[in-house]
């Protein structure tokens, strides 16, 4: 006979307001389905179960179809109701671990539901979610992906100021090698003089990035294309050499090689574009939003990028 816990008839308004749920399957080494909260299968809550360090569950962990998920639950430390710590093991001990993972994704990907949370995390893990794959699903980031730059005097660029998952609370620390060719003023690159300046990116959680900043005379030049546009046809800029392009709100789809050889600085791509081609950006940064189709394309291909409003 399944078991039915006053808990439950709160959880879809804890789900509609945002908040995404973990639930422990259980240590009866039963079907999850006769017991609450192990039973519960309702969209945007995570019931967790109890998994060895090799990823196989453990002997005591409930199981079937309604746990979502297997975590390490064998001789966790925490706290104990005497005072001190203890190490225990359960899916009580499994749990935990997973809710983290939740808050990590949400730093990460803001807008998500706890729908799209679960989905994530469900989608990351098989017989076991191991601490690397875990890990993996949330980006260590700065933000960019830059090994060199180039910057003509008086063209500054706003640089992400935080990164994930560890220093979620932190802020980046960018040093330049030369302040008299370039500077970080307040968030942002600022080219001064001409010359050649590496910056250094510093944070916790991450490897030291270190990457080299060209800096050229003359005034910038700024490609701004009329709002309204939708579509950019194939070769539409072909040899185009300008410093930035900007690519307005609401344009939906780049053809094949829109900016194919000519020289861009930077391309600014809004997250309405949800069809690029086979375009070639030389060198050039694409400014685009986290997780938008032009950060998934410039990931893809290799291509140096500089994520904008970035959480």
């Amino acid at each position: 006979m399944r078991i039915i816990s006053p808990m439950a008839s709160r959880l879809p308004t804890a789900i509609s307001s945002g908040i995404a749920v973990v639930a422990a399957a259980g240590n009866y080494a039963c079907d999850a389905a006769e017991v609450t909260p192990g039973g519960m299968t309702d969209s945007g809550i995570l019931v967790v179960g109890s998994a060895e360090a090799d990823g196989s569950r453990s002997s005591y962990s409930n199981y079937g179809n309604s746990v979502d998920v297997y975590f390490y639950g064998r001789d966790i430390v925490s706290c104990s109701r005497s005072g001190g710590y203890v190490a225990d093991s359960g899916t009580s001990m499994a749990a935990p671990h997973i809710s983290a993972l939740c808050a990590m994704v949400k730093l990460s990907h803001p807008s998500d539901s706890p729908e799209a949370i679960a989905s994530r995390i469900q989608g990351a893990s098989g017989v076991g979610l191991c601490i690397p794959c875990a890990i993996n699903m949330v980006p260590q980031s700065v933000g960019f992906s830059l090994r060199t730059l180039s910057l003509r005097i008086g063209n500054s660029i706003q640089l992400p100021c935080t990164a994930l998952p560890e220093s979620a609370q932190e802020e980046i620390q960018y040093e330049s090698s030369d302040e008299t060719i370039a500077k970080i003023v307040e968030g942002r690159l600022c080219p001064v003089a001409p010359g050649q300046v590496e910056i250094t990116v510093k944070c916790k959680g991450l490897e030291e990035i270190v990457y080299t900043v060209s800096v050229h005379n003359g005034v910038g030049s700024v490609l701004k294309l009329p709002f309204g546009l939708v579509d950019l046809e194939d070769e539409a800029f072909w040899g185009l050499s300008i410093d930035c392009v900007e690519i307005p709100y609401g344009t939906q789809k780049m053809g094949n090689h829109v900016f194919d050889g000519g020289a861009i600085w930077f391309v600014d791509i809004p997250e309405t574009v949800n069809d690029i081609g086979e375009n070639s950006f030389s060198d050039a940064v694409i400014m685009c939003r986290e997780d938008s189709n032009a950060h998934i394309f410039a990931q893809k291909h290799n291509l140096q990028f500089i994520l904008q409003n970035y959480y």
